[in-house]
């Protein structure tokens, strides 16, 4: 874990809440003491205990006096989600991103019902038509959506959390930018490669088209 250049307390808790919501930091686990985690980020305790009180005040932790600081099994998500979305920085929306969508398209490879694949190829037609319309605005709710479903269908709601929090964050730089991202033809092959992969159960393939569909979706735009 290492801080931002911000105030220190909150940007612990910025990184504490990541590594929460990323699955990093599981729920129920105890988390080391302050002073262990002042030694080891070269902080104060004090800045430690902000941070922890900060994130105990969004549901994310417990302190059990005597016992320790743990991760609640049961997060109240959208009061996380909130306040998570509040302090994130585009660069950590964008790290969130290429994170959990490796993962979550993984584990929707293993665990995607039937239904769940015939939703997914029905958004990959609309998603085309979209492309070839030019329409922008359809474009970027459908791509959207079909991303969601990923989310969805691979049973992990915290890390769907995390994701859809950085998604709505980042929503109005990606619908800037949903003309160019329609004509990207390697973009629109990952997208094909990606729903086949989770049709036939490919972990591994889904994974790796997730990854590079990230990598270009939240890579900075090229100047004029």
């Amino acid at each position: 874990m290492s801080l931002r250049r911000a105030p220190l307390g909150r940007s612990l808790a910025n990184e504490m809440r990541s590594a929460i919501l990323l699955g990093q930091l599981r729920p129920g686990r105890r988390m080391e003491s302050c002073r262990t985690l002042a030694r080891e980020l070269s902080v104060s305790v004090g800045v430690v205990r902000e941070a922890i009180a900060q994130l105990r005040g969004e549901g994310l932790v417990e302190v059990r006096h005597g016992v320790g600081t743990f991760v609640l099994r049961r997060i109240r998500a959208s009061r996380a989600l909130k306040a998570a979305r509040r302090g994130a920085s585009r660069k950590e929306l964008q790290t969130i991103l290429r994170v959990v969508d490796p993962l979550l398209a993984a584990e929707a490879a293993r665990r995607a019902r039937h239904s769940q694949k015939a939703d997914l190829r029905m958004l990959m037609w609309e998603r085309q038509r979209a492309r070839l319309s030019r329409s922008a605005r359809d474009f970027a709710d459908i791509d959207a959506e079909l991303h969601e479903l990923v989310a969805r269908a691979a049973g992990m709601p915290l890390a769907a959390s995390a994701r859809r929090m950085a998604s709505v964050g980042l929503r109005p730089e990606m619908a800037a930018r949903s003309s160019t991202l329609g004509v990207d033809h390697r973009l629109d092959a990952l997208h094909e490669a990606l729903v086949v992969a989770i049709e036939d159960g490919r972990a591994v393939r889904a994974r790796r088209a997730a990854g590079l569909i990230s990598a270009i979706e939240t890579r900075p735009p090229r100047p004029p």
